[in-house]
């Protein structure tokens, strides 16, 4: 199981993200509306764990849920 996060702001690149436990991830080609959410956002990142509330604020990540 994953813990997956959107990236509002820019495209997941280096220092957009913390490090610790993340799996995977995918830029978007361009800005995309995640129904998810209900927000446009960048691309996304999976977790195996759930980022803290610092975190995520920190790096403007948006959870979206377990997948």
């Amino acid at each position: 199981m994953a813990h997956r996060y959107f990236s509002v702001l820019r495209p997941v690149g280096i220092g957009t993200f913390p490090k610790d436990g993340m799996c995977r991830f995918q830029n978007f080609d361009h800005r995309t509306t995640v129904i998810e959410i209900g927000r446009e956002a960048w691309g996304y990142l999976d977790y195996d764990r759930k980022l803290t509330d610092k975190e995520a604020d920190n790096y403007d990540l948006v959870f979206c849920g377990e997948i």
